[in-house]
């Protein structure tokens, strides 16, 4: 799927299990949400589901907050708009969370998402990793990251979650930044 930086932006793709992508053109589905080019740019992250539903985050930038979705992945079509994914049932508007990526768990059928730097400053409660309840978009916090930036997560097979985090602030001058993969 094309997400921000590509010239594929918010469009659905077929992408093979192997690796690599299907058709010269990335096999084109169409756009996602099937809406104007502002909505199809928010696009933030995705990840299937045990049951293949296709769940999506949605950000405008900095100082946004970010909105669940199901999202169509045979057209690219809007199937639900959950809502902001927020911390606090009794408090959701001051409670939203950005989320920069997302992944789904299939051992305990848990979505995961993982906080973005394009929050407001002072995050609420705070950056780190959440499961996020595909209903309502209740998030639990889980525990918080030990990196400034994160470039996504993901779970293998077994259950076991992976993150590659940035650090700008490199202890080896000159080399722009440390990058780092956790589990």
């Amino acid at each position: 799927m094309g997400i921000r930086g590509s010239r594929h932006t918010g469009q659905v793709r077929n992408i093979r299990t192997r690796g690599g992508v299907d058709g010269g053109d990335l096999g084109r589905q169409g756009p996602i949400l099937n809406g104007g080019a502002d909505e199809a740019r928010g696009m933030a992250a995705a990840d299937f589901d045990n049951s293949g539903r296709l769940w999506g985050t949605q950000l405008f930038g900095k100082n946004s907050f970010s909105s669940l979705l199901e999202i169509n992945p045979g057209n690219g079509g809007l199937i639900n708009d959950v809502g902001d994914i927020y911390t606090d049932a009794n408090d959701p508007t001051n409670t939203r969370l950005a989320i920069g990526d997302l992944a789904y768990n299939p051992i305990t059928e848990t979505l995961y998402g993982i906080t973005s730097d394009a929050a407001p400053p002072g995050g609420i409660p705070g950056d780190g990793i959440y499961t996020i309840d595909t209903g309502t978009g209740l998030a639990t916090f889980v525990g918080p990251t030990i990196w400034d930036t994160t470039a996504g997560i993901a779970f293998d097979t077994a259950g076991t979650l992976y993150a590659l985090g940035f650090d700008p602030d490199d202890p080896f001058p000159g080399s722009g930044g440390t990058n780092m993969l956790f589990t």
